[in-house]
């Protein structure tokens, strides 16, 4: 081989390496692609099984996990993203606020044919709003999932003492090494790097490096939850190390808080969370890796020729994972503003009396599907009509005031109020406006009923009518 060619080849090999992700480099994020780990949830979104709707349709969005994971997975909350426009039907509703969908996944058992947990969400929900003569509304709809769970590490590391790994080696016999770290593993994988292929012991006691390598293989974020809710974004909620018998931390060389019982003689147990160290859970690289190191001490008097330590490491967190929707909104003629009244109706008529001249009307406005409850932002205006009569002139509805469900009309502020014999339904359950209509006396003289109330209001630029037959008795 002609040597002069080697120095281009290994350039040329090494640069196809580095790119694969298969060398640290000085960067340090390429090292860390993937490790080991995998989303614990399948995670889905439906619209009843269509994507089309048409403007201001009523339909319900549906957030659904499967757990198939290697560990349960607690606290799973979900919300939505980018509606744009869709709005709940409830109007109490939130939907971008987070939702408990369960409180405990059970992870799978296949040797029972067991799955694991599952659950869902439901919404409510209104299309927005798209006028006839509009384009069709694009929305990507995104469905957010956050739950809780871990992953672990055993690590066995092999020490030998200097003279015993002597007398192996003169007789050709084989050399304990350390085995291949073992792991389950949610979205974030856990791994635990020691010196290889052993730990050489020379003096009574011995000094080494660990470190753990935590990598977000998954497909969403992490986030620390700090005592409910979201808390930080790309922080893991904990990590801990256990450390048996005869190994011990060095606590001047060491990312972990070292425990008081940090000896020989007692398993410890050195920890990272929210409290202590509480910097070192952010993943860095924009939430990809982090490298977490402790120097740790072996003594001679627990090896006795060799020995092999088992480390135990395990890491939780909270998880976000998501999932996308396209959805299409189609225009209609349907208007915004969608005018209903509740009183005077022919269920509910009402007795107009000479005095004290001013009657109760109720009714309710929504624009867009959402209820409409600011007064001074519309105008109602009311006529009368009979058969054969044309209608009277404007009346406009004054004192308007908003009622919410649960409070009385005195509360709500109402001054036109319907006698209970004309409305007995509970007048807490009552939602909406109530207003004041001046009865038109010379019109009601002209006929003897019964009269049709007509309501015209004017909102955000738009206007919706509604008429009540047989709502007005004259008497």
């Amino acid at each position: 081989m002609n040597k002069k060619n080697l120095i281009p080849i290994f350039a040329i090999l090494l640069a196809v390496i580095m790119a694969s992700g298969c060398l640290e480099t000085s960067g340090g994020s390429d090292y860390y692609l993937s490790g080991s780990g995998e989303d614990s949830l399948d995670v889905f979104i439906d619209t009843e099984g269509r994507t089309s709707f048409d403007s201001m349709e009523p339909f319900i969005i549906t957030v659904g996990v499967d757990n198939y994971g290697p560990f349960d997975v607690t606290d799973v909350e979900t919300s939505l993203v980018g509606y744009g426009g869709i709005t709940p039907q409830d109007i109490g509703t939130s939907l971008s606020g987070l939702q408990s969908m369960a409180d405990l996944l059970d992870k799978p058992n296949p040797e029972v044919d067991m799955v694991g947990g599952s659950a869902t969400w439901d919404w409510d929900v209104y299309a927005p709003f798209v006028a006839d003569d509009s384009p069709d509304v694009e929305i990507t709809l995104t469905g957010e999932v956050y739950y809780r769970t871990k992953s672990i590490a055993k690590q066995k590391l092999v020490v030998v003492e200097k003279d015993y790994l002597d007398k192996l080696q003169s007789r050709n016999e084989e050399i304990p090494v350390n085995p291949d770290t073992e792991s389950e593993n949610g979205p974030v994988s856990i791994d635990v790097e020691i010196p290889d292929p052993y730990v050489r012991m020379v003096d009574d006691t011995t000094s080494f490096r660990v470190k753990l390598i935590v990598i977000n293989d998954g497909s969403g974020n992490v986030y620390g939850r700090w005592g409910g809710g979201l808390g930080d974004y790309d922080y893991l909620e904990k990590v801990t190390l256990e450390l048996p018998i005869g190994l011990m931390a060095d606590p001047d060389n060491c990312d972990f808080v070292i425990p008081a019982n940090n000896n020989y003689d007692e398993i410890k147990t050195l920890l990272i969370d929210d409290v202590n160290n509480r910097g070192k859970l952010r993943l860095l690289d924009g939430g990809s890796y982090r490298e977490l190191y402790c120097r740790l001490d072996a003594d001679r008097d627990y090896v006795n020729g060799y020995q092999t330590f088992e480390l135990y490491a395990e890491t939780e967190y909270s998880y976000l994972q998501d999932v996308i929707r396209r959805l299409v909104m189609g225009g209609t003629e349907e208007k915004p503003l969608a005018l209903a009244t509740a009183f005077p109706t022919r269920l509910y008529p009402s007795n107009w009396e000479a005095s004290p001249g001013n009657e109760a009307v109720f009714f309710n406005l929504k624009f867009k599907n959402q209820p409409v409850t600011e007064p001074t932002a519309l105008t109602a205006i009311a006529t009368v009509a009979a058969p054969g009569m044309a209608s009277s002139d404007d009346i406009t509805v004054t004192n308007l005031v908003y009622k919410a469900k649960g409070k009385t009309f005195a509360e709500a502020g109402a001054t036109c109020i319907p006698s209970g014999s004309e409305y007995s339904t509970d007048e807490t359950k009552i939602e909406g406006f109530i207003g004041c209509v001046s009865r038109p006396n010379i019109y009601l003289d002209g006929s003897d009923g019964p009269f049709i109330l007509n309501l015209k209001v004017t909102y955000s630029g738009e206007t919706s009518t509604d008429r009540s037959y047989e709502a007005i008795n004259k008497i």
